[in-house]
């Protein structure tokens, strides 16, 4: 393990990597088809169903939900995953420091160095607005990393999914906004959804009538 990685982390770590070799196989065909760029795509581009996750670096459910997240999305191939910026106030400025480190790497590497961004983010903040220690320092910073960071774009690319997440009502992490890319239809789930209640949910968002749909699962019909 490289030397960023704590002791304390090491088992986080380990699940990672081990998501990490599930998903290379799978992910490779997708790799070159599709340009890279926000909205960052994690699993099979094509894929009828996104979930849109609304996440902020600093969170510490966030950290933990998203391999779990993942996973599941490796196994179910109609469905892919989008990252949503949505720093919280009481995290800042250490959420929004970090997103636009993620983006600037995702302009620079594309969408394997993004997702690689976050789970390094995850790896080495101290959470909870506390941010990267002063003395750690992201390991592939170059000179076009650093002009990317100190431009107005990426901080533009941030406040605007921001604000977007605010206008739709969400203000916690991390929330699930599932969208059917066929339909249009859309369900936003609160808080982190176990897989088997996140496959229920899709089941539910693809049915011809979902009018009857509980309001103690889903949080926001479709419109």
């Amino acid at each position: 393990m490289r030397k960023w990685i704590s002791a304390n982390n090491m088992r986080w770590a380990v699940g990672w990597l081990a998501l990490a070799g599930l998903a290379l196989s799978w992910w490779h065909p997708f790799h070159h088809t599709h340009a890279s760029g926000p909205p960052w795509i994690y699993g099979n581009p094509d894929a009828r169903f996104t979930v849109v996750l609304h996440a902020d670096l600093e969170c510490p459910h966030c950290r933990i939900y998203l391999p779990q997240l993942q996973r599941w999305i490796v196994t179910n191939d109609h469905v892919n995953l989008a990252w949503h910026h949505l720093p919280l106030p009481q995290h800042e400025p250490a959420a929004s420091r970090e997103a636009r480190l993620v983006e600037c790497v995702g302009q620079l590497e594309g969408r394997e160095g993004f997702w690689g961004a976050v789970v390094w983010v995850y790896l080495n903040t101290q959470g909870n607005g506390r941010g990267l220690a002063g003395h750690i320092t992201y390991p592939g910073s170059t000179p076009s990393l650093q002009r990317c960071l100190a431009g107005e774009n990426v901080a533009q690319i941030v406040d605007e999914q921001k604000a977007q997440a605010q206008e739709n009502g969400l203000n916690a992490t991390p929330t699930l906004r599932l969208i059917d890319n066929q339909t249009q239809r859309t369900l936003t789930l609160q808080g982190p959804i176990e897989p088997d209640a996140l496959l229920s949910a899709v089941d539910l968002l693809s049915a011809p009538d979902i009018s009857e749909m509980p309001a103690d699962v889903i949080s926001d019909m479709p419109r």
